[in-house]
């Protein structure tokens, strides 16, 4: 086997058939394991995972978490649990191209450490192709991290990124909230690669639920993204590595839009005025914090 892919997942029954059909129709199926980090859940997720562990024990392995863990670290569990040389991520709600393990083996059997690819938004119709995605072409770290940390033509989710399995294990920068914690283990792993590969070709489908960033209690979501935008920060700091440090700090403007959008959000949920310009100020340290 050559690739592993790690999905957390709960109460995902609604969605999971598709993933998982779409997981069977890979061209490279045999080179491949899905790893599904589950925590408890309360429809059929765990039933439908079972049966299909049953039919492909060679290619599906199922580890159940003690608890309600979240996306960040069962992903990290995957990781470990893992025994294959590359790496990749999906979500239980999208969908894997047909081409999808075949085109991330074969790149990063080219000598390369990591591969971003581009993907399909689903919404409403059609699958449409991101549309801010420029050519295929070949970064070092400090580009990988600088398109990274722009969040435009590479986003910061780790579901259009595959990696060496010794990459993410290097010293990575796992945090344990919900929301906002795909783009610093990107980030870490990063740091540690010498070639990354940026690939024009769309090999996953992002079923992007319309509004969802609007559901549930937002109250908490600037502080959480405020969380991994430091954390990335200190990590370079630590690291004593200084370009890394300066390209997290000129990035300030696009994490301060980023922040006043959550924020916007958030007052919807009771985040109060004194709570913003708090958040604002603790975002400006690492503006000051340049030399």
């Amino acid at each position: 086997m050559r690739l592993a892919i790690i999905c957390p997942i709960k109460d995902a029954a609604s969605t999971l058939p598709r993933l998982l059909k779409s997981y069977l129709a890979q061209t490279s199926f045999s080179d491949c394991v899905a790893y599904f980090v589950l925590d408890p859940s309360s429809d059929e997720t765990e039933r439908i995972l079972s049966a299909f562990a049953r039919d492909y024990p060679e290619n599906v392995k199922i580890i159940r978490s003690d608890g309600l863990q979240g996306p960040g670290l069962n992903r990290f569990a995957g990781i470990r649990a893992s025994e294959e040389p590359y790496i990749s991520f999906m979500d239980s709600d999208d969908e894997l191209m047909p081409e999808y393990a075949k085109t991330i083996i074969e790149t990063l059997d080219k000598g390369f450490d990591a591969v971003d690819f581009s993907f399909f938004i689903q919404t409403q119709g059609a699958p449409r192709p991101y549309r801010l995605r420029g050519q295929r072409k070949e970064l070092d770290r400090y580009k990988a991290i600088r398109l990274l940390l722009n969040d435009s033509s590479m986003r910061g989710f780790l579901w259009c990124k595959a990696f060496r399995r010794e990459m993410l294990l290097g010293d990575p920068l796992v945090l344990s909230q919900f929301l906002f914690e795909d783009m610093p283990l990107a980030f870490s792993a990063f740091l540690h690669c010498n070639r990354i590969a940026y690939l024009s070709d769309p090999l996953y489908v992002y079923r992007k639920r319309s509004g969802s960033a609007m559901r549930g209690d937002n109250r908490n979501r600037a502080s959480l993204h405020l969380a991994s935008f430091l954390a990335m920060f200190d990590y370079a700091k630590t690291k004593g590595d200084e370009t890394a440090k300066r390209i997290v700090s000129n990035s300030y403007l696009r994490m301060k839009l980023s922040l006043e959008y959550d924020i916007g959000l958030a007052k919807k949920d009771g985040l109060s005025k004194e709570e913003a310009k708090s958040i604002l100020a603790k975002l400006k340290s690492i503006k000051q914090n340049r030399s």
